[in-house]
């Protein structure tokens, strides 16, 4: 009597230890039979809102925002629970007062052996934790893209545990697999700087670890070669993190800077070319104006008519050919700015129209243009500037030249281009200049041939076509000049 007397003791204090434990734990604990609450725990109750009293005898439906969240969790939990014994899914609560919680929702039998017998559960609220992990998810999500977009990636490297980070963009900018490296691992170091020159090495090396051991940040920017062949300017900089003194860590990023190079390189180009050009202007414009003050000079020392009459026609070249200039510099302001339309043109037809507006611009000189073409079309893809080119070699070969100016035009095919000879009678250039102006030409630049060759070059270089200056007798410079403009054909071009 005795002996079953202390067994049912034992019994009523395991009881209440278990109905202690149940109400003291800080998460929700309760017993449902076929869905319906018969038993909460305080903890459960706070977090819905609700009394034990509103939950014992309800389905546990009415904790459900939608009959889809509850037969979801009906469906998936108990399908757990009879693979396993045991289930656990995120769940969506409604709370009595509206508001909807995520919770981690954990589920097992009473009895395993008596499915009946019903399920006990813990409901934790995750709802904080969750939103904290979306936000998480959702910074690296852009933290991935912005990196991507802007091609920069990011490293962190711990100097007493010797590991090293990348971020995904850093994987990508190097054309590695992030799977082929271990986390943590120092051979990312090693794998980055094989993507170096080999002269760059050292350097970048020298630096990283002065950043490490002296705590010196750096900045450089050097060229690279991804593992997939990639060639591009890089900028890489690395700076330290202290404790106490010390560099604990070493932060840096890995930046593609190609297309910012390239702008900047374009801009010092378009600078130093504009430079040029401003220069050349002002040598232009001053010859324009000495030769015009030394006309009016001359004109106000004679009275001969007949002298007067000469030299008049000497001041209106001159001011023919400052107009031309200005017109000249117009142009090259235009077409820097204009896009590029190609239509089909005969330049044999150009060349003849451009060579009659040329006679009628030196009307005070004996002017002859000769061109030898056959008689078929020579047609290629021009826009309206090619007009100009043409003109500006044509002005240039007979202002070349004294008092009869001879100018002879050669036009041919040879393997899908035009060719076109401008030959001129002019003094010629010595060989040392000629090559000299064969340079700057292709630079986008000239000698003291005036601003006409200038843009004569600009406009063959939109054409994707070939300006040469050569002599015009093989051997022998001072027996003229020859331009020679290879063109695509109008079958060829592209």
């Amino acid at each position: 009597m005795l002996k079953a007397s202390g067994s049912i003791d034992r019994r009523n204090t395991d009881n209440r230890k278990a109905e202690s434990l149940f109400r003291a734990l800080p998460v929700g604990v309760g017993y449902l039979i076929d869905r319906v609450f018969f038993e909460v725990n305080d903890a459960f109750c706070n977090m819905l809102g609700h009394t034990r009293e509103e939950l014992i005898g309800r389905s546990s439906r009415m904790i459900y925002p939608t009959d889809e969240d509850f037969e979801y969790v009906g469906r998936e939990k108990y399908r757990q629970i009879a693979e396993s014994g045991s289930g656990q899914v995120e769940a969506r609560f409604l709370r009595k007062d509206g508001k909807i919680l995520d919770v981690l929702l954990s589920s097992t039998y009473l009895d395993l052996s008596d499915p009946s017998k019903g399920v006990t559960f813990t409901a934790m609220d995750i709802t904080r934790s969750k939103k904290e992990r979306e936000e998480l998810k959702r910074s690296d999500s852009l933290l991935n893209n912005t990196q991507r977009i802007a091609r920069i990636g990011g490293w962190e490297y711990d100097v007493e545990k010797k590991t090293m980070f990348w971020t995904k963009e850093l994987y990508r900018l190097h054309g590695i697999d992030g799977a082929e490296i271990e986390p943590g691992s120092t051979h990312h170091i090693d794998r980055s700087i094989t993507c170096y020159e080999a002269d760059d090495r050292s350097v970048i090396i020298s630096a990283f670890e002065r950043c490490v051991s002296e705590g010196e940040p750096y900045d450089l920017e050097f060229p690279f070669t991804s593992y997939i062949g990639e060639k591009m300017w890089i900028r890489t900089s690395g700076i330290p993190v202290l404790k106490e003194g010390k560099v604990e860590k070493v932060m840096g990023t890995l930046m593609d800077i190609t297309s910012l190079k390239r702008a900047r390189e374009d801009l010092i180009e378009q600078r130093d070319i504009a430079s040029f050009h401003l220069d050349l202007l002002y040598h232009d414009i001053g010859n324009l104006h000495q030769g015009l003050y030394s006309s009016m000079q001359l004109l106000e020392m004679t009275d001969d008519p007949k002298k007067r009459r000469s030299i008049i026609r000497l001041s209106l070249g001159i001011l023919t050919r400052s107009m031309k200039l200005t017109e000249d510099i117009k142009l090259l302001s235009h077409m820097r700015d204009s896009k590029i339309a190609f239509e089909p043109v005969d330049i044999v037809s150009m060349i003849k129209r451009v060579s009659s507006t040329v006679r009628d611009m030196f009307t005070e000189r004996d002017v002859r243009i000769d061109m030898d073409a056959p008689s078929e079309k020579f047609t290629v893809m021009a826009e309206p500037f090619l007009e100009q080119l043409v003109l500006n070699l044509l002005h240039n070969a007979v202002k070349c030249q004294r008092e009869k100016a001879v100018v002879e035009v050669w036009v041919r095919r040879a393997e899908g281009e035009v060719i076109v000879d401008f030959d001129d009678h002019g003094p010629g250039f010595p060989a040392s200049s000629i090559e000299e102006l064969i340079r700057k030409t292709r630079m986008g630049v000239g000698t003291r041939r005036g601003l006409g060759l200038v843009l004569s070059a600009e406009i063959a270089k939109r054409h994707n076509a070939t300006l040469e200056v050569m002599p015009r007798v093989k051997g022998d410079p001072s027996k003229g000049t020859r331009f020679r403009l290879s063109l695509k054909n109008g079958d060829s071009f592209s």
